[in-house]
């Protein structure tokens, strides 16, 4: 049974202790002191801002993608001016990757932390050691306007959706197509491998999200009900559940086994075009051209908060390993890190 998780604030504290029924409050809180029931994505804040010099602001075009290191100690960026941005999460320092022709649409992170993989619209894939900044390949002949990439949990394939209808998966060592998974009507805006890599599901601008078997390159399944393009998806760290944002302004909750449609969330006015899941696989994450960032919880379908509604748009969401915190590429040309003030006391009660 999902458990619901709330964070109060002093006066509701004191309020709560008027009542008889709670035995928490005893009179011996000082007023910096949250009590809290579990919930990391109450109260959020921006924390850090990135790249922090408006300079570089103002050159580093606009982040179209991101994705943050197993450690959670990077966050690496693809950008509108063909290059790939390294930040350290901590101080915020910043390397430069160049190689591309064309916008960076796309990035990725290999499992072991190692490797950032590259989708561009210079019809290339391109992979690149994290820490020394050198090139490792290039994959070529990828379709124009690469709009989706992921990796298998082992680090050895990659899967491609782009402008095509076709989903590629290769071999991330040698560059081989090893599979052409046709079956969608129009573009591949999304992919997403569950995490024991045996499937992959996809979201087309045909309105469908489809769930393949990864080794046979085989179609599974067709998950029918969003209005208008699929342009993100996510799956649960246990593989149970997709979650789908679409141009119609809705995510959707869905049964990855069966098909099923659990939850439709309602809340964005605009497109959606990042979703995202919860390490603890409670809570989406989503973003999109209403300016805000939503946290859902995945059971009920329940809006838990709303943020950066002045921000600009959203193109991309992630969150760190630990949950703790979430990081968004918006318009501006800037990444924002959401997080708890250090300087909040927390006081967690069951």
């Amino acid at each position: 049974m999902f458990q619901k998780k709330y964070e109060w604030q002093w006066d509701q504290v004191q309020q709560i202790g008027k009542q008889k029924k709670t035995p928490y409050y005893q009179g011996r809180f000082t007023p910096d002191i949250v009590l809290e029931r579990e919930n990391l994505y109450q109260n959020l804040e921006c924390i850090c801002t990135l790249p922090k010099k408006k300079s570089a602001q103002q050159s580093s075009g606009l982040v179209l993608s991101v994705a943050i290191t197993p450690d959670g100690n990077k966050v690496v960026s693809g950008n509108s001016n063909n290059t790939i941005q390294i930040y350290d999460m901590h101080t915020g320092v910043a390397s430069t990757l160049k190689g591309h022709l064309d916008s960076v649409s796309t990035v990725a992170i290999t499992p072991d932390g190692e490797k950032i993989v590259s989708g561009s619209s210079d019809n290339t894939i391109q992979i690149w050691d994290i820490n020394t900044g050198k090139r490792l390949h290039i994959l070529e002949s990828v379709s124009k306007m690469l709009f989706s990439v992921a990796i298998t949990p082992d680090g050895n394939k990659l899967v491609t959706g782009s402008i095509e209808p076709t989903v590629k998966v290769w071999c991330i060592h040698t560059g081989e197509v090893l599979h052409r998974l046709e079956g969608h009507l129009d573009s591949v805006l999304s992919v997403a491998i569950t995490p024991n890599g045996d499937k992959i599901v996809t979201g087309s601008s045909d309105r469908t999200l489809k769930i393949w078997c990864l080794n046979e390159g085989k179609l599974l399944k067709t998950l029918e009900g969003h209005s208008n393009d699929v342009y993100s998806v996510a799956i649960t760290p246990n593989g149970n559940k997709v979650v789908s944002g679409s141009c119609d302004n809705t995510i959707k909750v869905w049964n990855l086994n069966t098909g099923e449609l659990l939850h439709t969330l309602v809340g964005h006015k605009k497109s959606i075009l990042s979703v995202t899941v919860t390490p603890d696989g409670n809570y989406i994450v989503s973003g999109g051209f209403d300016n805000a960032i939503k946290i859902w919880c995945i059971e009920t379908g329940e809006l838990v908060n709303t943020l950066g509604e002045n921000c600009g748009w959203v193109n991309s969401v992630a969150i760190t390993p630990d949950g703790k915190k979430i990081v968004s590429a918006i318009n501006d040309n800037t990444i924002n890190i959401w997080g708890k003030s250090e300087k909040r006391k927390t006081i967690r009660i069951w």
